[in-house]
């Protein structure tokens, strides 16, 4: 397995045709399709449905991304759970940068998690108006310059 073919897989769930994706990735339609191809071989199963336009996650695709997400989603349960947030980061013991997009729609209860982070030592809270869940997608020059600007304030 390539990088390159992980690109052109997620170009292709992107931009839903070969076509577009190849436009956008600067490559023909036959270096993505071949490939894609090589991958399917290599890994031994169907990644998209290769009827119509636009393309569809395969059935194994869609079944590695499910099952991706719910361990995902469990592991962060039992990180969250098992003990408090505020527990887990004293214990770091590190120097601690949270952003926050103020209009972040998914971290529910984001407003009870700024008190818990405010409750860890030497933390530095950042809430960026205008942002929603992804600073460093939504606001990539920003985030990044208080990244650059925190690291380099540490002692």
């Amino acid at each position: 397995m390539q990088l390159r073919q992980l690109e052109y897989v997620v170009a292709l769930i992107q931009w839903k045709t070969m076509r577009k994706a190849a436009q956008h990735l600067y490559v023909s339609e036959a270096t993505i399709s071949q490939q894609i191809r090589e991958l399917e071989t290599e890994l031994g199963l169907s990644i998209f449905q290769r009827e119509g336009n636009p393309l569809e996650p395969g059935l194994d695709l869609q079944v590695m991304t499910d099952t991706a997400y719910v361990e995902t989603q469990h592991s962060f349960d039992q990180f969250t759970t098992a003990e408090p947030l505020e527990a887990h980061l004293k214990a770091l013991r590190k120097p601690l940068l949270v952003i926050f997009g103020a209009e972040d729609q998914i971290a529910v209860g984001a407003a009870n998690d700024l008190y818990e982070y405010h409750m860890v030592p030497g933390v530095q809270v950042i809430v960026l108006p205008g942002v929603g869940h992804s600073p460093q997608v939504e606001a990539p020059n920003k985030t990044a310059e208080l990244i650059v600007a925190f690291l380099n304030n540490r002692p």
